[in-house]
């Protein structure tokens, strides 16, 4: 049996604590063909400049608050 998926909040200080593996989840995301909005190769910079953001929107969000969207400057152009 599939292990049930677990959705959790994250707050901006967990969010920081985590933010080494998150970019490093973001670069071999992209690298292996994930369409997240970003061409590889994806450089540090950038992915660690999005969860910037991300954590930055996550902050001042509420539980009944909306999802924010996040561009990407090197999302592709379709």
């Amino acid at each position: 049996m599939a292990k049930p998926i677990l959705i959790e909040a994250v707050t901006a200080q967990d969010g920081a604590q985590r933010v080494s593996a998150l970019i490093t989840l973001l670069t071999n995301a992209v690298e292996n063909g994930a369409s997240l909005g970003f061409l590889a190769p994806i450089h540090h910079d950038a992915a660690q400049h999005y969860w910037a953001d991300v954590l930055g929107i996550t902050s001042t969000m509420k539980p009944e608050g909306n999802l924010h969207y996040v561009t990407h400057p090197t999302r592709r152009h379709g």
